[in-house]
């Protein structure tokens, strides 16, 4: 039995539903960029990962949608389809082989984007948008995109001159300035992407884009006065001015570098395409004079920017007016967070070495998982394994290192071989196919010519800019929403229609409810997710607050939402550690007995549900100790849990050195003795254990070798005057005694 259905009803069109899913895009690129909190653990790429999420539910639900009302599959063949399939099977690959799975899956906790969720939404949003969009109905996509990045830019670039709205935000209104931050903002803008190569990736990729956009709305403006050209001109101009100018503000050497050679291409592929036709004999189209007026306008208005702010490569117009000496500007340094590098330029230590190393590391990776990888985003674990010895001399010694800090080599540690090939195969396809729509385009396609070259610029600023660094979320969307683009060029085009039949069958009805329940589990899910970070986040702010009971209800509240989030049972293990030592402490020791039990409980459930993660074994480690000062009976399982650990990071010398110091704590002088010449071996510069080699050769009473470590340690470090006095009464103490011949 069957119903008849009259498609005037608004709810069962589904053109309305393509319309809606066409405005969720719009609310996805000009959304997206500015979502931050201050009341996560992560503050930026989480929340943008986080909307992805919900939006790529929410986007994909009407494509889904539509064929229900229609009662046919919707689906557009795509030239990209073969090589994106084979990407995402190196994922699925990768992510099954995995060292850890659920990492692999969700993402490394803090960075989030580049598991294989992530991955699989991005690849939902290519398809519904090429199942979506026509030709026509893409182009207010790209003014959205543009109009999101005009509004990031305008919120980042006042930083540069010390005023934040995210502190006039986060102290709801009381400060303008820019002291809410850690980082030195003024020198490097981030405004709402949270590092400064971030938004300058986002910036490269939409800068091309935005010279498209205008000159082709330009070349269309033959019957406006003169008034209205200029007009329109001067805002074009002066948006692209802004770009430039908050992109040279991040100082970001990649980001600018990126841009350069963007602009090499997209301004090379605009030449080269005219003398390709000039060549065959064709004459230029009328377009082709408008369109290369506004492009070289643009191109002025980048170089006039540049010239007078100065980057990271070239002086300023001023400094060169002033006759400064002329040099590289290094990028300031901003402090690390959390106790985790995401960036390289932090420290002492020149960026460019500290990437080699880590880039070693990564090919070590490779080599010990050649074809599918240590498993999809699992470097924060596989590096320290094959971690080169020569990281113990970089200035970021001792801090995680989840990312490779360059995108192909993070593919193929992680992603292996095949990895890498599928998705250097995605953008070759992707380039091949805006190289062939270029050159067989015809004389009168120059706007779509110039899109394309937006397009293909974009995304090779993107490939400069990761090669020194990673990507994250805005710019990733946009690189499967230009691949769309260029796709939807590449097959016929197609005026969509409602074409429901008139005839309704209950199991549409059925559909469309399935379809609303998992929609809506999905979309729990998502929320439930950011709850857990949530309340993980309070749970720690808390307990640094001394509102230890809070910080816990928080802690435990956040295990309950994310149970199979191993970091959370961490924390807790090692705040019931601090509370029972406090306990002792305060001679209440059954109290203290019954924490220290539940602390090495949450620290066991972490382990088990994530035995890779390094940092883990660290926080057992000081558990053992901490409990160890009340209990000795707990040194040893300390001990155990550092030769644990250096089984997953031989050549980290810290581990080393407090294995050494707990060996000493049982007596075991000889290896105690061993373990810090080794530690000394794997990082020559290592203050604490030369002072503490030096303590121990003074309790051997080999006075010389004591001194030695103690003028060694002066002679780096001069301003230690602890060492300088124990020097000096060690001396002291040598010369009052009798002199014998």
């Amino acid at each position: 039995m069957s119903t008849a259905v009259k498609t005037q009803n608004s709810f069962l069109n589904p053109e309305h539903w393509r319309v809606a899913g066409i405005g969720l895009f719009h609310l996805l690129v000009l959304l997206v960029p500015f979502l931050f909190t201050w009341i996560n653990d992560e503050l930026f790429e989480f929340n943008k990962m986080i909307a992805v999420y919900a939006l790529t539910g929410l986007i994909v639900s009407t494509w889904v949608g539509r064929m229900l009302l229609q009662q046919r599959f919707i689906w557009r063949k795509t030239p990209l389809d073969w090589v994106l399939a084979a990407f995402a099977a190196s994922q699925v690959l990768s992510t099954v082989l995995s060292i850890h799975p659920y990492t692999s899956v969700w993402g490394y906790y803090s960075r989030f984007h580049g598991g294989l969720a992530s991955t699989v939404a991005y690849l939902l949003l290519y398809y519904t948008a090429v199942n979506t969009f026509t030709r026509r109905s893409l182009q207010g996509l790209w003014w959205s995109v543009i109009v999101g990045a005009i509004g990031a830019s305008l919120y980042a670039a006042p930083e540069h001159f010390g005023h934040s709205p995210s502190c006039w935000l986060i102290t709801n209104g009381q400060s303008f300035g820019v002291d809410c931050w850690i980082q030195d903002v003024k020198s490097r803008v981030f405004g709402t992407f949270g590092q400064p190569n971030w938004l300058a990736a986002y910036l490269i990729m939409i800068i091309p884009l935005t010279i498209s956009m205008w000159s082709r709305q330009w070349a269309k403006t033959s019957h406006w006065t003169l008034a209205q050209k200029l007009g329109w001109a001067t805002v074009g101009c002066s948006v692209v001015g802004l770009f430039t100018a908050t992109t040279l503000y991040t100082r970001s050497r990649s980001g600018i570098l990126g841009l350069g050679l963007g602009l090499g291409v997209y301004i090379g592929g605009w030449i080269g395409w005219q003398l390709w036709h000039r060549l065959r004999g064709h004459s230029p189209h009328s377009s082709w004079k408008p369109l290369s007026i506004f492009v070289g306008a643009a191109m002025a208005i980048i170089v006039s920017v540049s010239l007078y702010s100065g980057t990271p490569f070239s002086p300023s117009l001023q400094s060169l007016l002033s006759n400064s000496t002329l040099s590289v500007v290094p990028s300031p340094a901003t402090p690390a967070e959390t106790g985790s590098v995401d960036r390289l330029g932090e420290g002492g230590t020149d960026s460019g070495e500290i990437r080699k190393i880590v880039w070693q590391g990564a090919i070590k990776v490779w080599q010990r998982y050649p074809i599918f990888g240590s498993g999809v985003e699992t470097f924060a674990y596989s590096y320290y394994q094959d971690r080169p010895v020569e990281h113990n001399n970089v200035s970021e010694w001792d801090f995680l290192y989840n990312k490779a800090h360059n995108e192909f080599l993070n593919y193929l540690a992680t992603t292996g071989l095949i990895g890498l090939v599928t998705y250097l195969a995605v953008l070759g396809m992707g380039g091949w196919l805006g190289f062939k729509q270029i050159f067989t385009a015809k004389p009168d396609e120059n706007a779509s010519v110039l899109q394309i070259l937006a397009w293909g610029s974009g995304v090779i600023a993107l490939s400069v800019s990761n090669f020194f660094g990673f990507s994250t979320v805005m710019v990733t969307v946009l690189l499967y929403l230009y691949m769309a683009g260029l796709s939807l060029l590449a097959i016929p085009d197609t005026k969509y229609q409602a074409t429901q039949s008139d005839d309704w069958h209950p199991a549409q009805t059925i559909g469309l409810i399935l379809l609303a329940l998992c929609l809506i589990w999905w979309l729990w899910l998502v929320r439930t997710q950011w709850q857990a970070d949530y309340r993980y986040a309070q749970g720690k702010n808390a307990i640094k607050s001394g509102l230890v009971e809070l910080g816990i209800q928080n802690l435990e509240m956040a295990v309950r939402l994310s149970p199979a989030e191993a970091l959370f049972y961490d924390e807790l293990a090692g705040t019931y550690g601090q509370i029972s030592a406090a306990l002792e402490l305060q001679h209440e020791s059954t109290a203290a007995a019954q924490f220290a039990t539940s602390a090495e409980a949450f620290s066991d459930e972490a382990l088990r549900r994530n035995p890779r993660h390094l940092n883990f074994y660290k926080t057992r480690a000081r558990l053992f100790i901490t409990l160890g000062s009340f209990d000795a009976s707990k040194i040893p399982a300390a001990q155990h849990v550092l030769e644990q650990a250096l089984k997953l990071s031989p050549t980290d010398a810290k581990l080393v050195y407090n294995l050494a110091l707990v060996v000493l704590s049982q007596g075991q002088t000889a290896k105690g003795q061993e373990l810090l010449e080794t530690a000394i071996q794997l990082r020559p510069n290592y203050e604490s254990a030369r002072a503490e080699l030096g303590k121990l050769f003074e309790q051997q009473k080999n006075w010389t070798e004591a001194m030695a470590e103690y003028q060694y340690i002066l002679t780096k470090n001069p301003k230690n005057d602890a060492i300088r006095d124990r020097l000096e009464q060690l001396q002291a103490t040598l010369s009052a005694q009798p002199q014998t011949r």
